[in-house]
């Protein structure tokens, strides 16, 4: 694939429109997230004049938040009721919420991230098929390399704490199956007092049956829906960002085997020097009787020793280096070199 000058700024300018974008989006997400900051701000004061009306204390307050509170009169109904639900509403509609939005922000970002990394790819096909590369100057691809690395270090560590958002929100879907356990359990509780604390209060009695029945069938179950989105949310932005360090790896894995044989070009033709025609220097010295007298012709041996190379650069260079090793292995055997070198000196005059 070979990239021109016109992809390159046809890249920059895709990327600068998202930016734009991209930055409008966050900021209204942002805005809304200051909106939500405040309508919280006022709920938080309206619970704190309802424990100074009902005169309760702090322990009382964490009963009431976890619906555990055991209430004994009907204004301990009422303040269970009108504190509670203002806490539920705190606790999982406007943090759930604002953490969704915050997801949606996040995403906004991984997108410009994703298109950062798309525009340094194209740059990094463009070095590579218009021979910036070819002068195999090492220390621009390490430089490249590293450029690639940090952005890979930024995406795995904004991985890291998705996955710990996400499990903080398991925790609050766990929590919200627990207080609507705990509101079930209030409900047998209060049947029951409908012959005592209710006797002369039937419409109060309804009423409080009423709210506790949509706190369990229906905002409890609303509650759990929209906690479970965000779960997905995380999870599919971590799968996104997976999915740009893969090609993040491939260009580095790219721009790692071209460094490797920066050295390529000169030694190969030192080697041409020495031996003109490889093709004939190998068949030489894998003649059979060569390999009869050579330990290093062994064919178990040289696939062992090129197997370990990773990369097709590595491969050729060990390749080549493992024959002339063999080649001076010969050497040191008097009685081969007289037998073999005039056939091996005429092979580089063909």
């Amino acid at each position: 694939m070979r990239i021109d000058k016109k992809d390159l700024v046809a890249a920059q300018n895709t990327l600068k429109q998202q930016v734009l974008e991209s930055n409008k989006l966050q900021d209204d997400l942002t805005k809304r997230i200051e909106s939500l900051n405040l309508t919280k701000q006022g709920l938080l004061t309206e619970i704190n004049q309802l424990r100074v009306r009902f005169g309760k204390k702090e322990a009382e307050m964490e009963a009431i938040y976890s619906w555990v509170y055991r209430p004994a009169t009907l204004g301990d109904w009422n303040a269970l009721l009108d504190i509670g639900r203002l806490h539920n509403r705190i606790a999982f509609e406007f943090d759930i919420h604002k953490d969704l939005l915050l997801a949606r922000i996040e995403h906004e970002k991984a997108k410009v991230i994703e298109a950062e990394v798309n525009n340094l790819i194209i740059q990094s096909w463009y070095n590579l098929t218009t021979g910036k590369y070819d002068a195999y100057q090492s220390a621009e691809v390490l430089r490249e390399i590293k450029q690639y690395e940090k952005v890979k270090a930024d995406i795995q560590s904004s991985i890291a704490s998705l996955a710990d958002k996400s499990t903080a929100a398991s925790h609050a879907l766990n929590n919200n199956t627990r207080t609507a356990e705990a509101i079930k359990t209030l409900a047998k509780t209060f049947r029951e007092q409908k012959d005592t604390i209710f006797k002369n209060h039937p419409e109060e009695f309804n009423r409080i049956g009423t709210l506790l029945r949509d706190e369990v069938l229906n905002e409890a179950a609303q509650r759990g829906e929209v906690i479970t989105q965000l779960i997905e949310f995380y999870n599919n932005l971590i799968n996104y960002k997976t999915l740009t360090i893969k090609k993040i790896d491939t260009m580095i894995s790219v721009l790692g085997a071209k460094s490797q044989w920066r050295g390529g070009p000169q030694l190969w033709k030192g080697l041409k020097k020495f031996a003109p025609d490889m093709t004939k220097f190998g068949q030489y010295l894998f003649d059979n009787k060569v390999a009869q007298n050579s330990v290093l012709a062994n064919k178990k041996l040289f696939t062992q020793w090129v197997g370990s190379y990773k990369t097709t650069a590595s491969l050729i260079m060990s390749t080549i280096l493992y024959l002339f090793i063999l080649f001076f292995n010969i050497l040191a055997t008097p009685a081969l070199f007289a037998r073999d070198c005039v056939f091996f000196f005429k092979c580089s005059q063909c």
